[in-house]
C-alpha cells in the first residue's frame, strides 16, 4: 500500500504500474543490436527487429505514438 492506496494487480497478482493507462504489456525484453526478444507474464513470446526507429514484427511495422501532437 502506497499513500493509503493499494495498487491494482495484474491477473497474475503482480502490481500493475500503468498509472491509470490501459495495461498493454507486463514482462521483459532483451535487446541484442537491433533485434528484440520479449516475453510477458502469461508465457507469450515474440521477436522483432528495429529499423529506422520502427519495430518490425512479422508483417507489422509498429511506430511510436506521437504524444506531443
Amino acid at each position: 500500500m502506497v499513500g493509503g492506496l493499494s495498487p491494482a494487480q495484474t491477473r497474475w497478482g503482480k502490481p500493475d504500474r500503468s498509472h491509470g493507462r490501459p495495461s498493454a504489456y507486463t514482462g521483459s525484453y532483451t535487446l541484442t543490436g537491433s533485434h528484440i526478444d520479449y516475453a510477458d507474464d502469461s508465457g507469450f513470446t515474440a521477436t522483432g527487429d528495429i529499423r529506422d526507429g520502427v519495430l518490425h514484427h512479422q508483417h507489422l511495422a509498429l511506430h511510436r505514438e506521437d504524444t506531443h501532437a
